[in-house]
């Protein structure tokens, strides 16, 4: 069944993953709540790729601003966004301080590690498995590149946290104090604020 998400094979292994680099300079983009720095790996085991056993971080972000907004503002709300969180989260940019080596999960590259999209959009129990396979692979990748769950036309990443020093400590200002970049991605989900 195509919707079901697959568990890792036990083959998983001895295959070459599939790499997409992540050039140095390059940006990544993330929301997070202001009174924290938005550099932080969560060892929480409650999101997609978290590590189920809690033994590395994660740090989730986009390719563009726009996927961190939608995936962290948009989720479970369609197109309304609540002012007292725009109120209290800020975008940060982070630059790639060298190559990334990310798994390509997405795409043509689901069947050559026995995967289905629904990895990528359905159980975390399942996916967090996924997550632990690639980081113990021999490949020794930085982490995933995924289609994101609330825009799938963007690309969100993981990166694991063994890879913390690839990326700057970012740049943050808060999403109210930058209208036109909140105008920005209000208009493209076509959004609201309330």
């Amino acid at each position: 069944m195509a919707d079901t998400p697959p568990e890792p094979p036990s083959d998983l292994s001895a295959r070459k993953l599939p790499i997409q680099e992540l050039l140095v300079g390059s940006k990544l983009f993330r929301i997070h709540l202001s009174a924290y720095h938005a550099k932080y790996f969560g060892r929480s085991a409650n999101w997609r790729f978290d590590d189920p056993a809690s033994s590395y971080g994660t740090l989730y972000a986009g390719l563009r601003p726009y996927v961190s907004f939608a995936e962290t503002l948009l989720r479970g709300r369609g197109t309304t966004v609540v002012q007292s969180e725009l109120a209290t989260r800020s975008l940060c940019s982070f630059t790639a301080t060298r190559t990334l080596k990310l798994v390509s999960l997405h795409g043509r590259h689901l069947a050559t590690v026995g995967a289905n999209a629904a990895v990528t959009a359905g159980s975390y129990p399942i996916s967090q498995r996924w997550s632990r396979a690639f980081h113990d692979h021999s490949d020794r990748p930085d982490g995933i590149v995924y289609r994101a769950t609330h825009d799938n036309d963007e690309l969100a990443v993981v990166i694991f946290e063994r890879a913390a020093a690839s990326i700057d400590d970012g740049a943050s200002s808060g999403l109210l104090t930058n209208p036109v970049m909140l105008g920005m991605m209000l208009d493209h989900y076509q959004a609201a604020i309330r």
